[in-house]
């Protein structure tokens, strides 16, 4: 009677830390899905900014290329600005060499 009792002990004990073990498995199971459901809503997140950010680099109306276009606009009418002034002045100088011969 005594080796059947044991016997029942190490089966009890033998249940409970396979109990525990599913326990921590399902615990595990469980963080893992919450980290993953997460990280796919963050992919999912950065999956639509990219196609926004694509859309409007396609459309123009990207901040980043809205920015080069006004700032590459105002260079060009500055250059021009300048090219200008330096043709009026090179006409005006044509006219004195013109007036003193």
């Amino acid at each position: 009677m005594a080796d059947l009792d044991d016997e029942v002990d190490r089966t009890r004990k033998e249940l409970q830390l396979t109990i525990r073990s599913i326990a921590e498995t399902k615990a595990t199971l469980k963080n893992e899905h919450i980290f993953h459901r997460d990280e796919v809503e963050e992919l999912k997140h950065t999956i639509k900014e990219a196609k926004a950010d694509i859309l409007a680099i396609q459309s123009g109306t990207f901040p980043s290329a809205v920015e080069a276009r006004t700032s590459l606009a105002e260079r060009q009418s500055a250059e021009m600005l300048d090219m200008e002034s330096k043709r009026v002045a090179i006409k005006s100088e044509i006219d004195s060499l013109k007036q003193r011969l």
